[in-house]
Protein backbone atom coordinates (compact mmCIF):
# COMPACT_ATOMS: atom_id res chain seq x y z
CA UNK A 1 0.00 0.00 0.00
CA UNK A 2 0.83 3.70 -0.23
CA UNK A 3 2.60 5.48 2.62
CA UNK A 4 0.56 6.01 5.62
CA UNK A 5 -0.08 9.74 5.62
CA UNK A 6 0.67 11.35 2.70
CA UNK A 7 -0.85 14.83 0.79
CA UNK A 8 -2.08 14.76 -2.60
CA UNK A 9 -3.23 17.20 -5.39
CA UNK A 10 -7.32 16.80 -6.16
CA UNK A 11 -6.53 14.59 -9.36
CA UNK A 12 -7.40 10.76 -8.50
CA UNK A 13 -5.02 8.62 -6.85
CA UNK A 14 -4.07 5.66 -7.47
CA UNK A 15 -3.46 2.45 -4.70
CA UNK A 16 -1.30 -0.38 -5.33
CA UNK A 17 -2.00 -3.59 -3.69
CA UNK A 18 0.29 -5.96 -3.70
CA UNK A 19 -1.27 -9.69 -2.05
CA UNK A 20 1.49 -12.00 -0.23
CA UNK A 21 -0.50 -14.81 -2.95
CA UNK A 22 -2.81 -15.47 -5.47
CA UNK A 23 -5.70 -15.16 -4.72
CA UNK A 24 -9.27 -17.35 -5.48
CA UNK A 25 -11.08 -17.02 -8.57
CA UNK A 26 -14.12 -15.91 -6.24
CA UNK A 27 -12.18 -13.50 -4.57
CA UNK A 28 -12.40 -9.57 -4.94
CA UNK A 29 -10.00 -7.08 -3.59
CA UNK A 30 -11.41 -3.75 -3.06
CA UNK A 31 -10.83 -0.29 -1.75
CA UNK A 32 -13.25 1.21 0.56
CA UNK A 33 -12.56 4.91 1.64
CA UNK A 34 -14.25 7.94 3.09
CA UNK A 35 -13.37 11.31 2.78
CA UNK A 36 -16.84 12.49 5.78
CA UNK A 37 -14.96 10.15 8.45
CA UNK A 38 -17.17 7.32 7.78
CA UNK A 39 -20.33 8.98 7.64
CA UNK A 40 -20.59 7.50 4.29
CA UNK A 41 -18.17 5.43 2.14
CA UNK A 42 -17.18 4.46 -1.43
CA UNK A 43 -16.20 1.03 -2.71
CA UNK A 44 -13.44 0.23 -5.92
CA UNK A 45 -12.59 -3.18 -7.05
CA UNK A 46 -9.28 -3.50 -7.62
CA UNK A 47 -7.70 -4.68 -10.95
CA UNK A 48 -4.58 -6.55 -11.73
CA UNK A 49 -3.21 -10.09 -11.81
CA UNK A 50 -1.07 -12.70 -9.54
CA UNK A 51 -0.01 -10.22 -6.74
CA UNK A 52 -0.32 -7.15 -7.76
CA UNK A 53 -3.30 -4.81 -8.24
CA UNK A 54 -4.58 -1.55 -8.15
CA UNK A 55 -7.52 0.74 -7.63
CA UNK A 56 -8.21 4.18 -8.15
CA UNK A 57 -9.90 6.86 -5.75
CA UNK A 58 -11.60 9.62 -7.69
CA UNK A 59 -11.10 13.32 -8.03
CA UNK A 60 -11.49 14.93 -4.50
CA UNK A 61 -11.74 18.38 -2.94
CA UNK A 62 -8.55 20.64 -2.26
CA UNK A 63 -8.71 20.44 1.84
CA UNK A 64 -10.69 16.78 1.99
CA UNK A 65 -8.99 14.08 4.57
CA UNK A 66 -9.36 10.78 2.29
CA UNK A 67 -9.46 7.28 4.53
CA UNK A 68 -8.92 4.03 2.72
CA UNK A 69 -8.35 0.21 3.47
CA UNK A 70 -8.10 -3.23 1.44
CA UNK A 71 -10.34 -6.26 1.82
CA UNK A 72 -10.75 -9.27 0.24
CA UNK A 73 -14.64 -10.27 -0.24
CA UNK A 74 -15.95 -13.20 -2.69
CA UNK A 75 -19.08 -10.78 -3.10
CA UNK A 76 -19.78 -7.55 -5.49
CA UNK A 77 -20.42 -4.63 -4.50
CA UNK A 78 -23.62 -2.53 -4.98
CA UNK A 79 -25.43 -0.04 -2.70
CA UNK A 80 -27.78 -1.19 0.20
CA UNK A 81 -26.60 -4.98 -0.47
CA UNK A 82 -25.24 -6.93 2.10
CA UNK A 83 -21.36 -5.69 1.22
CA UNK A 84 -22.27 -2.82 1.91
CA UNK A 85 -24.59 -2.93 5.03
CA UNK A 86 -22.40 -5.78 6.64
CA UNK A 87 -18.38 -5.21 5.38
CA UNK A 88 -17.21 -6.68 8.02
CA UNK A 89 -19.15 -9.66 7.68
CA UNK A 90 -18.73 -9.86 4.46
CA UNK A 91 -14.87 -9.84 4.54
CA UNK A 92 -12.12 -12.06 4.18
CA UNK A 93 -8.51 -10.74 4.84
CA UNK A 94 -8.42 -6.56 5.25
CA UNK A 95 -5.45 -4.57 5.63
CA UNK A 96 -5.37 -1.65 7.37
CA UNK A 97 -2.62 -0.42 9.06
CA UNK A 98 -3.65 -2.20 11.94
CA UNK A 99 -6.83 -0.59 12.43
CA UNK A 100 -5.62 3.37 11.78
CA UNK A 101 -6.24 3.02 8.41
CA UNK A 102 -4.43 4.88 5.53
CA UNK A 103 -4.82 8.41 4.61
CA UNK A 104 -4.21 11.17 2.44
CA UNK A 105 -5.04 14.90 2.46
CA UNK A 106 -6.00 16.43 -0.44
CA UNK A 107 -3.99 19.78 -0.96
CA UNK A 108 -3.51 22.40 -3.93
CA UNK A 109 -0.96 21.16 -6.21
CA UNK A 110 1.07 22.79 -8.86
CA UNK A 111 0.16 21.71 -12.81
CA UNK A 112 3.31 23.39 -14.96
CA UNK A 113 6.28 25.30 -13.88
CA UNK A 114 6.01 29.07 -13.42
CA UNK A 115 5.90 31.10 -10.61
CA UNK A 116 4.05 30.87 -7.14
CA UNK A 117 2.20 34.19 -8.06
CA UNK A 118 0.57 32.69 -11.21
CA UNK A 119 -2.89 31.10 -11.54
CA UNK A 120 -1.84 28.94 -14.13
CA UNK A 121 0.96 27.23 -12.02
CA UNK A 122 -2.00 25.45 -9.85
CA UNK A 123 -3.95 22.83 -10.83
CA UNK A 124 -7.39 24.65 -9.70
CA UNK A 125 -6.21 27.98 -11.13
CA UNK A 126 -6.31 29.41 -8.08
CA UNK A 127 -2.94 30.70 -5.73
CA UNK A 128 -2.36 29.37 -2.79
CA UNK A 129 -3.06 32.00 0.50
CA UNK A 130 -2.90 32.16 3.84
CA UNK A 131 -2.59 29.81 6.81
CA UNK A 132 -5.05 26.62 5.57
CA UNK A 133 -4.11 25.50 2.23
CA UNK A 134 -1.88 22.56 2.20
CA UNK A 135 0.84 22.65 -0.78
CA UNK A 136 2.03 20.49 -3.09
CA UNK A 137 4.91 21.54 -5.31
CA UNK A 138 5.32 18.94 -8.72
CA UNK A 139 7.20 20.99 -10.81
CA UNK A 140 9.49 23.67 -11.13
CA UNK A 141 7.97 26.42 -9.36
CA UNK A 142 9.91 30.27 -8.47
CA UNK A 143 8.94 32.70 -5.58
CA UNK A 144 10.45 36.16 -7.24
CA UNK A 145 8.07 39.01 -7.75
CA UNK A 146 9.94 42.43 -5.99
CA UNK A 147 7.14 43.95 -3.78
CA UNK A 148 4.36 41.32 -4.41
CA UNK A 149 2.30 39.38 -1.07
CA UNK A 150 4.26 37.46 1.15
CA UNK A 151 3.56 33.93 -0.06
CA UNK A 152 1.72 31.84 2.29
CA UNK A 153 0.60 28.42 3.48
CA UNK A 154 -0.31 25.26 5.72
CA UNK A 155 2.08 22.20 5.08
CA UNK A 156 4.46 22.57 1.87
CA UNK A 157 5.32 19.47 0.50
CA UNK A 158 8.26 19.19 -2.33
CA UNK A 159 7.93 16.11 -4.49
CA UNK A 160 10.62 14.19 -5.96
CA UNK A 161 11.85 15.86 -9.24
CA UNK A 162 10.54 19.32 -8.72
CA UNK A 163 12.13 22.55 -7.21
CA UNK A 164 11.01 25.42 -5.62
CA UNK A 165 13.08 28.35 -5.72
CA UNK A 166 13.04 31.55 -3.40
CA UNK A 167 14.35 34.39 -5.26
CA UNK A 168 13.28 37.52 -3.43
CA UNK A 169 15.84 40.24 -3.31
CA UNK A 170 15.04 40.96 0.18
CA UNK A 171 11.45 41.94 -0.48
CA UNK A 172 9.27 38.97 0.16
CA UNK A 173 9.33 36.30 2.61
CA UNK A 174 7.96 32.38 2.30
CA UNK A 175 5.61 31.35 5.65
CA UNK A 176 4.84 27.89 6.25
CA UNK A 177 2.54 27.92 9.17
CA UNK A 178 2.79 23.94 8.99
CA UNK A 179 5.72 21.71 8.14
CA UNK A 180 7.42 21.06 5.21
CA UNK A 181 8.23 17.60 3.85
CA UNK A 182 11.29 17.90 0.83
CA UNK A 183 11.60 14.94 -1.54
CA UNK A 184 12.73 17.09 -4.55
CA UNK A 185 14.84 20.05 -4.03
CA UNK A 186 14.57 23.85 -2.40
CA UNK A 187 17.13 26.65 -3.22
CA UNK A 188 16.55 30.08 -1.34
CA UNK A 189 18.82 32.44 -2.76
CA UNK A 190 20.56 36.01 -0.99
CA UNK A 191 18.31 37.82 0.23
CA UNK A 192 15.08 35.29 0.93
CA UNK A 193 13.71 34.54 3.92
CA UNK A 194 11.82 30.63 4.52
CA UNK A 195 10.04 30.84 7.66
CA UNK A 196 8.81 27.54 9.04
CA UNK A 197 6.39 27.37 12.30
CA UNK A 198 5.91 23.81 12.43
CA UNK A 199 8.62 20.99 11.63
CA UNK A 200 11.46 20.77 8.42
CA UNK A 201 12.21 17.33 7.06
CA UNK A 202 14.43 16.67 4.33
CA UNK A 203 13.80 13.01 2.77
CA UNK A 204 16.27 10.71 1.74
CA UNK A 205 15.93 12.18 -1.71
CA UNK A 206 15.50 15.57 -0.93
CA UNK A 207 18.30 17.93 -1.32
CA UNK A 208 17.96 21.82 0.97
CA UNK A 209 20.38 24.40 -0.46
CA UNK A 210 20.87 27.81 1.41
CA UNK A 211 22.84 30.24 -0.42
CA UNK A 212 24.62 32.89 1.26
CA UNK A 213 22.36 36.58 2.51
CA UNK A 214 19.26 34.02 2.53
CA UNK A 215 17.67 33.39 5.75
CA UNK A 216 15.99 30.06 6.89
CA UNK A 217 14.12 29.51 10.07
CA UNK A 218 12.83 26.27 11.79
CA UNK A 219 10.39 27.02 15.23
CA UNK A 220 10.48 23.52 15.46
CA UNK A 221 12.43 20.28 15.28
CA UNK A 222 14.28 20.03 12.06
CA UNK A 223 15.37 15.99 10.65
CA UNK A 224 17.86 15.36 7.54
CA UNK A 225 17.55 12.12 5.67
CA UNK A 226 18.82 14.33 2.17
CA UNK A 227 21.15 16.61 1.49
CA UNK A 228 21.08 20.21 3.32
CA UNK A 229 23.92 22.74 2.08
CA UNK A 230 24.90 25.92 3.44
CA UNK A 231 27.06 28.47 0.99
CA UNK A 232 28.98 30.88 2.07
CA UNK A 233 30.66 33.89 -0.10
CA UNK A 234 32.96 36.57 0.80
CA UNK A 235 29.95 38.92 1.91
CA UNK A 236 28.74 35.94 4.21
CA UNK A 237 27.03 32.95 4.52
CA UNK A 238 23.28 31.49 4.58
CA UNK A 239 21.53 32.20 7.90
CA UNK A 240 20.02 28.83 9.13
CA UNK A 241 17.85 29.23 13.06
CA UNK A 242 16.41 26.05 14.37
CA UNK A 243 14.42 26.71 17.68
CA UNK A 244 14.12 22.81 18.14
CA UNK A 245 16.01 19.68 18.01
CA UNK A 246 17.98 19.38 15.25
CA UNK A 247 18.63 14.75 13.99
CA UNK A 248 20.48 14.43 10.82
CA UNK A 249 21.05 11.04 9.20
CA UNK A 250 22.03 12.62 6.25
CA UNK A 251 24.52 15.09 4.52
CA UNK A 252 25.10 18.58 6.18
CA UNK A 253 27.51 20.64 4.00
CA UNK A 254 28.97 24.16 5.38
CA UNK A 255 30.91 25.88 1.89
Amino acid sequence: LNDVTFYASSAAQTVNITISGSKSTEEKIYVRYTNDNWSTDNFIVATGSGTSYSAEIPTQSIGATVVYYVFTTTLAYSGGGDLDNYTDLCTINYENNSGSNYTYVVGRATTQAGNWNTTATWLDGAVPTGSTDDVIIANDVTIDEVGATDAECDDLTIASGATLTLDNSGVIKHTIHGTVVIFGNAVINDGSFFDITKKLKIKSTGNLTLKSGGELTVDNNTTNDGTFTIESTSSGTGSFISLGTTTNSGTNTIQ
